[in-house]
């Protein structure tokens, strides 16, 4: 057994270790309650459990295996994380760089040489792979419905790259490969851009750089070798290119789409769960901004019922570049990241997936602005990927063994830093809601938790049913079976006893504080970081 597979399976156990000793720490409760509104909707009865929105059909059938269990949904997310991981490290210890171009750009024979590797190369696939995943895990958290559909994803291009690295056919693993990562467009819809875009810029930067790229160098190194060469000219070399790479594109085309077409023929059986499109309302939010309090009364608006993006154009041209801006500011580290970790990769190595991760950046995030804080993550999984060959592609340089440990420290300290503040939040948040609200709202006669409304959208009760708490907040606000019960933006004393709300958890800074003049409590509770009003 080889200190490479050692590393591999230890790296993995560690990796494990530290995700499900977090999830076991804050007893499974989510970062962010996307979670919980996405299983609300899943527990209705009926067509109605399957529109979910920003979120996708794969979603509710998560529901459905899980049956709202957080701790199912935690070992589903573990399980993903470890194969994910396991899949990632093994394509790093197999891929090999094209030798010629490697050493060209190293300046040096003994990147990629023929000799065997020291046990500490070897270790190198294992180790990169174990960083990505708990910088991932870092940023993600227990944000169980985008870490989910990212990690689904990231096991479908493993499997396929895994093919097309090692220049095989498409066997059962790269199929399975490609319809998982079909099946991720089913949680977040953003994933079929994604996909169809890199799959392009993968398939076809891979087939012009074997084709024309390593025989020309072949050429170089033997006159006598046969081979298309690159004097061609660019418009011959890429029609080519595209003759070759048609067929593989078409089969993985073919394949992703191939759960959404299921679907979709599902929807045609029973058209009353068809998806609702969702576009006009997320590029009225990216232009406009969005009161995520107040979005029945947005919909109900003449602004957005008379809403044209072409309107919108003609008034105001800037409007859309200052939206982009916007956007853009807050993230323009992940975003720089992004595109310059494949970029230097394509600069230092020549490889093909650097190209494809750069030019699949360049194309996708403008696509996905109105969302981009979320469809971020499979832009970041590709960079990764990038770095993660660039980092094998150099493991037998004398000093990648310092250069690695010092970005492990510092990365992944940096990581698990985030990681052990972020616990000790949710630890005392935990403690809080048990120990404080929950004993206040028993102490005010509640039982069923379907009379309590809340302003506060990560609120999470042990004692009570979450599911059941009526904080309609943001997106929930525009599901059809949630239009006529929304006491979120309803300011008469009336409107609690129609609805038959009972008790106000409201917090101390939320948008209800000052809201409701003429409601009247008979009781009332403050606390640390809510108030409690008894109607």
């Amino acid at each position: 057994m080889s200190a490479g597979f050692i590393v591999r399976i230890l790296t993995m156990f560690l990796m494990i270790l530290i995700v499900g000793r977090f999830m076991i720490a804050v007893d499974f409760v989510p970062t962010l309650n996307d979670i919980i509104s996405i299983f609300k909707i899943a527990s209705l009865e009926g067509p109605d459990r399957w529109v979910n929105g920003f979120f996708g059909p794969g979603y509710t059938l998560l529901y459905l295996l899980t049956g709202g269990s957080m701790a199912l949904t935690a070992a589903i997310f573990l399980l993903l994380t470890a194969v994910s991981f396991w899949l990632m490290s093994g394509l790093f210890a197999t891929v090999r760089f094209p030798a010629a171009l490697s050493e060209e750009a190293s300046g040096t024979g003994t990147v990629l040489s023929a000799t065997g590797e020291t046990p500490l190369a070897g270790s190198i696939p294992a180790i990169a792979a174990f960083l990505i995943h708990l910088v991932l895990f870092a940023v993600l958290k227990l944000n169980y419905s985008d870490g989910v559909f990212l990690f689904l994803l990231s096991i479908g291009l493993m499997l396929f790259l895994r093919c097309v690295m090692s220049d095989s056919r498409i066997g059962a693993a790269a199929s399975a490969g490609l319809l998982a990562a079909g099946f991720s467009v089913l949680f977040r819809q953003h994933a079929l851009p994604f996909l169809l875009i890199f799959l392009t810029a993968a398939v076809l930067s891979s087939a012009y750089q074997s084709r024309f790229a390593d025989r020309a160098a072949a050429s170089a190194a033997d006159p006598g070798h046969s081979a298309d060469h690159p004097s061609d000219g660019l418009p011959g070399r890429m029609t080519k290119t595209v003759r070759s790479a048609a067929p593989l594109l078409a089969y993985s085309w073919g394949l992703i789409l191939i759960p959404l077409a299921g679907f979709l023929a599902i929807t045609v059986i029973h058209p009353e769960i068809r998806p609702v499109s969702w576009q006009k309302f997320n590029v009225y939010q990216f232009l406009y901004g969005m009161d995520w309090y107040r979005v029945d009364l947005l919909l109900a608006s003449a602004g957005y019922q008379e809403f044209s993006l072409l309107s919108v154009l003609a008034d105001d041209p800037a409007r859309p570049f200052r939206a982009a801006a916007a956007a853009v500011r807050p993230l323009w580290l992940p975003l720089v990241l992004v595109l310059a970790i494949p970029a230097g990769g394509w600069f230092l190595t020549r490889h093909w997936f650097h190209a494809a991760a750069c030019i699949t950046a360049i194309i996708y995030i403008p696509l996905i602005l109105p969302g981009l804080e979320r469809g971020l993550y499979p832009a970041m999984l590709a960079a990764s990927l990038s770095f993660g060959f660039l980092i094998c592609a150099f493991r037998k340089h004398p000093r990648m063994p310092a250069a690695l440990a010092a970005i492990v420290l510092i990365a992944g300290g940096l990581s698990l830093l985030h990681l052990i503040r972020e616990e000790v939040h949710l630890r005392e948040q935990n403690r809080y809601m048990e120990q404080e609200l929950e004993p206040a709202l028993k102490q005010l006669g509640a039982t069923d938790a379907n009379r309590i409304m809340s302003d506060d959208y990560n609120i999470w009760f042990r004692n009570y049913n979450t599911l059941q708490v009526n904080n309609f907040q943001g997106w929930l606000n525009k599901h059809p079976a949630f239009r006529d019960f929304q006491p979120n933006t309803m300011f008469r004393q009336r409107d609690f006893d129609n609805n038959g709300i009972h008790y106000i958890v409201y917090l101390t800074d939320g948008y209800i504080a000052g809201e409701y003049p003429d409601v009247s409590c008979s009781e009332h509770i403050t606390l640390k970081y809510h108030h409690i009003c008894k109607l």
